[in-house]
């Protein structure tokens, strides 16, 4: 949130707020990647995300 702009930080404190627990790391990655914008994280984060649609799947 502290690497956002002052004026998008309401919005991304909306979007936290209204997201479900199945949407969360979707919201958060989405603003993380536009706060701080790395090719490496977004692999990273490809990673966790695969690894948890695993998970669900194995549940």
């Amino acid at each position: 949130r502290a690497a956002l702009p002052d004026e998008r930080r309401e919005e991304f404190d909306l979007a936290i707020n209204e997201a479900g627990v199945h949407e969360i790391q979707a919201v958060m990655r989405h603003w993380m990647l536009e706060a701080v914008p790395d090719p490496e994280a977004e692999k990273i984060l490809d990673r966790l995300a695969q690894d948890e649609a695993e998970r669900r799947s194995v549940a």
